[in-house]
């Protein structure tokens, strides 16, 4: 069974270590990783609205690729 996954990670986040995220997502053979540079922190959702927009504009769009499958 294959799960297509969407990985939201930023170089910023102080909770999880960017390299790691990096390297989960490398071992996940379905995995999209959608990476932020220093704009975002670690909770996409409760960022500014640029930020936000851009993580919900990325899960719709994986969800409606997913969707389509």
């Amino acid at each position: 069974m294959t799960v297509p996954t969407l990985i939201l990670g930023t170089a910023a986040d102080r909770l999880v270590s960017p390299a790691a995220i990096r390297r989960a997502a490398r071992r996940m053979p379905h995995a999209t990783l959608e990476m932020y540079g220093d704009e975002a922190a670690h909770e996409f959702l409760r960022e500014v609205d640029e930020v936000r927009d851009r993580a919900i504009a990325a899960i719709d769009a994986f969800l409606g690729r997913i969707a389509a499958e």
